[in-house]
C-alpha cells in the first residue's frame, strides 16, 4: 500500500500546480493518509517495542510491510475479543468439518 501511495505522489508532483486533476489527487491522498493513521494508530507502548527489538541486526520496522502486518494484528485481537465473529468462526468450522466427514463417510460407504 505504502508503494502505490508513493507511485501516487510522484504522479502528483509531475502535474501543473494550477491543475484541477492535481487537486483532485491530493484531496484524495490526503484523505487516504487520514483514513490509513486513524485505521492504524500507534500506541506508545507499540513504538518503544519497535525501539527496543531487533532481529538478525536489522531494526524491527525495516521489515517491509511492517504497518501493514501491526495493522492486521491489531484488527485480528479485536475480532477475537468480538463475541459474535468467535461465534461465527466455530459454527463454520464445525460446518465445515461435519460437511467433510460426511463426503468421507458417503465415499467410504460407496466405495464397498
Amino acid at each position: 500500500m505504502n508503494d502505490k501511495i508513493e507511485e501516487l505522489k510522484k504522479l502528483i508532483a509531475t502535474l501543473a500546480d494550477d491543475s484541477p486533476l492535481r487537486a483532485r489527487l491530493e484531496a484524495a491522498l490526503k484523505s487516504e493518509e487520514e483514513r490509513l493513521a486513524d485505521e492504524c494508530p500507534k500506541t506508545e507502548e507499540a513504538q518503544s517495542e519497535e525501539a527496543k527489538s531487533e532481529k538478525n541486526g536489522r531494526a524491527f520496522r525495516d521489515v517491509p510491510h511492517q504497518d501493514l502486518i501491526e495493522c492486521l494484528i491489531a484488527k485480528i485481537d479485536d475480532l477475537t475479543q468480538n463475541d459474535e465473529f468467535v461465534s461465527g468462526v466455530a459454527g463454520f468450522i464445525l460446518g465445515a468439518a461435519a460437511v467433510g466427514l460426511g463426503a468421507l463417510a458417503f465415499d467410504a460407504i460407496k466405495g464397498k
